[in-house]
C-alpha cells in the first residue's frame, strides 16, 4: 500500500502497463459509462471531480498492489470479487477505484 497526494502518478503507472500489453483494466467502481472507451484524462478527470468537491483530503491516492503465488491461475471475474471485498474491509468500498490485473511477473498481481 503507498498512500500519496495525487492520483496521476499511480493512474500514469497502470495505464503506461495497459498501453505496453503487460496488464489489463478489469474494474472500474464507481464510473459510469464504458470505462473501455475512457481515455487516461477522462479517468483522471473523474478522480480530479471528487477531489474538488473535498478539497480538505490531504491523502487522496492509495495504491496497493495485491499479490498471488506462481501457482495461482485466478480468472477476472475471481480477481474482481478479492478486489471488491478487499476494498471493502479496508473501509474504502463506496469510493470510486480501478483495478488492474498485471501480466508483467512470474507471479500474477493487481493494482
Amino acid at each position: 500500500m503507498i498512500p500519496g497526494k495525487t492520483i496521476r502518478g499511480a493512474l500514469h503507472y497502470n495505464e503506461n502497463k495497459v498501453k505496453a500489453g503487460e496488464a489489463s483494466l478489469i474494474l472500474a467502481s464507481g464510473f459510469a459509462g464504458d470505462i473501455e472507451q475512457m481515455n487516461f484524462n477522462q479517468k483522471l478527470n473523474r478522480f480530479k471531480h471528487l477531489l474538488e468537491l473535498r478539497p480538505d483530503v490531504g491523502t487522496n491516492t492509495l495504491h496497493i498492489s495485491l499479490n498471488f503465488h506462481s501457482s495461482e491461475q485466478l480468472d477476472n471475474f475471481t480477481l474482481q470479487q478479492i478486489a471488491n471485498r478487499y476494498m471493502e474491509k479496508i473501509g474504502y468500498g463506496d469510493q470510486p477505484f480501478l483495478v488492474y490485473r498485471h501480466d508483467d511477473a512470474a507471479h500474477l498481481h493487481v493494482h
